[in-house]
């Protein structure tokens, strides 16, 4: 079977009429909008990475969000998974605090406090680990 061209010009034009979210060093405050859905990205020279990417809100405007799945529970994506154990299994609606600091290739970040977990009701004030 061929490619749908129809369906492929909409899934490309949908693509790129999102506000992808680049952060700059500093704090954010990043409330979860839908779950991290796996993505694998391929770059020119073929080399493929796992992803995940999920819709947040940033500054009051709502962006897509791509994060490399880490290899330790100290990496961001460890991060991440460890809040959604947190809460259930879930990501959806939590809100936390995200220090970023350094960008580019070798972009670091982590999230430190203030994080709210809609289950909870209240905010948590400690480090994920």
């Amino acid at each position: 079977m061929g490619i749908d061209y129809e369906a492929e010009s909409k899934r490309l034009a949908e693509h790129e009429s999102m506000t992808w979210w680049k952060p700059n060093p500093g704090r954010h405050e990043v409330k979860i909008l839908s779950e991290p859905e796996d993505k694998i990205f391929e770059s020119d020279s073929g080399e493929k990475t796992e992803q995940v990417e999920c819709g947040i809100l940033v500054n009051n405007e709502k962006m897509q969000w791509t994060i490399g799945k880490g290899k330790s529970s100290a990496s961001l994506y460890g991060q991440l998974v460890e809040l959604g154990k947190m809460n259930g299994g879930k990501l959806e609606g939590v809100t936390f605090e995200l220090v970023v600091t350094k960008t580019g290739l070798m972009s670091s970040g982590s999230i430190k406090r203030s994080y709210k977990i809609p289950v909870v009701e209240k905010a948590q004030e400690e480090t994920v680990k």
